[in-house]
């Protein structure tokens, strides 16, 4: 299964989204999560371990 998260906003929304990408993750261990986030926010995700793909808007 593979799972697309639409996050918007900057780097300070996506973080307070990684609770529920761990909540995803923990119920869907064999999905593959990936992000369709804004260009200024993908650092973000070099931190986040939940997320299999970072793409840009």
């Amino acid at each position: 299964m593979r799972i697309l998260a639409l996050v918007p906003g900057g780097i300070g929304d996506q973080i307070l989204y990684f609770p529920t990408l761990a909540t995803l993750k923990q119920q869907y261990p064999d999905a593959a999560i990936d992000v369709l986030v804004e260009p200024r926010a993908k650092a973000a995700y070099r931190v986040c371990q939940n997320v299999n793909e970072v793409l840009l808007l």
